[in-house]
């Protein structure tokens, strides 16, 4: 008789067989955490190499003003902002934390969207397509810090210091109403398909951004002046709405709306799936969770929005008179005070070193720049 591994009959023990090595699940946790890293570590980068360069300046208003109702609108705009950012802090960062001594999945997300700010002037990589009244609190962009940016002149584009703080609601807001409208459609007709309850989500979505959208547009605090005017509502003015601006922000929220809504029997994002196997202390634990959040949000945020928008940005059609006489929305950029003609598609796409076209029709060559041409002959 054999029992375990000693042998009754030889009154010997024989060694104990190795147990066969299972192999180590894949931890997507840890892939994603990898990712947020790098994201992380280029923000940093750029960030840095701005402020560190002198180039985190204020882009002034500029010779056209602007209306005291428009200053006034602005500050309203940067307050109720930071007022709305404080209370989601509380209510979803600060109380469940109070109350379970731990952050809860929305406690991780606002400071994820603290730090995706970033990528909110990156849709004018080739060419600019987004500006922002440099009557709001501004130091400018830092865009040009970018690897490989090609648009000239962008350390010029007014992005609002309130924006930052902003997108805790701008941008995990909506997401989370999204999120709410897709749990509820799911209660309300339990055999709805995940595909149809992510449709339930994206039409709140759609109805709130080409309602809320054109009628900001109308107070001027922002514009699009990079459009297409055959996919854009009211071309021609500086109010004007192009339809596939709408339809990425969409994708946009969506996007973020379905990471938050799919999760698995442990309440795991995507991002977060294997964490309870990473063998780490709680504190490193909790860092590798929110740079899995960081890097999957930013996948996201890049994929909906900021790399398509870009690329439809370099096919542009010229910018409006209404935009180019309001030197607070041109951010000098192209135009008036700048040696740059605004974009055109009779004009060649201009790099930030390359030969280019002035407001009035003239060639200028940039200082160090040097014409591919043979002289000598």
């Amino acid at each position: 008789m054999v029992v375990g591994t000693h042998d009754v009959r030889l009154g010997a023990t024989t060694p104990a067989l190795p147990s066969p090595v299972e192999p180590s699940p894949v931890k997507p946790v840890v892939g994603w955490a990898v990712v947020g890293s790098g994201f992380l570590a280029l923000e940093i980068w750029i960030i840095s190499h701005w402020i560190l360069a002198g180039d985190a300046k204020r882009t002034p208003v500029g010779p056209s003003g602007v209306s005291g109702s428009t200053e006034v609108l602005a500050r309203c705009v940067e307050v109720i902002g930071l007022l709305g950012a404080a209370v989601i802090i509380y209510s979803c960062l600060y109380r469940p934390w109070k109350r379970d001594r731990q952050i809860s999945l929305d406690g991780w997300l606002i400071m994820v969207f603290v730090l995706l700010w970033w990528q909110d002037p990156l849709q004018n990589y080739f060419q600019v397509h987004l500006t922002y009244s440099s009557v709001f609190f501004n130091l400018g962009s830092w865009t040009p810090q970018v690897p490989g940016w090609v648009s000239p002149n962008t350390q010029n584009v007014a992005i609002p210091l309130a924006w930052g703080p902003a997108y805790i609601w701008l941008g995990l807001g909506p997401a989370m109403v999204a999120t709410t409208v897709m749990r509820r459609a799911k209660r309300r007709w339990p055999q709805l398909s995940p595909l149809g309850a992510v449709m339930c989500g994206l039409g709140f979505l759609v109805a709130f951004e080409f309602t809320v959208e054109p009628a900001f547009l109308r107070s001027g605090l922002w514009a699009y002046p990079g459009a297409i005017e055959q996919f854009t509502l009211f071309p021609g003015r500086s109010y004007q709405f192009p339809v596939y601006e709408g339809l990425a922000m969409v994708g946009w929220w969506g996007s973020f709306a379905c990471i938050r809504y799919f999760r698995n029997d442990k309440a795991q994002t995507w991002a977060e799936r294997g964490l309870d196997r990473v063998a780490a202390p709680p504190g490193r634990k909790a860092a590798i969770r929110f740079l899995a959040l960081l890097g999957i949000f930013n996948v996201a945020y890049l994929a909906s929005y900021t790399a398509p928008m870009a690329l439809i940005a370099a096919h542009s059609d010229a910018w409006p008179d209404e935009i180019q006489r309001r030197s607070d929305l041109t951010n000098l950029v192209c135009g008036p005070g700048t040696d740059y003609a605004c974009p055109d598609p009779a004009l060649p796409l201009p790099q930030r070193k390359s030969a280019h076209f002035n407001p009035h029709g003239a060639l200028v060559v940039p200082d160090g720049t040097e014409l591919p041409f043979n002289h000598n002959e």
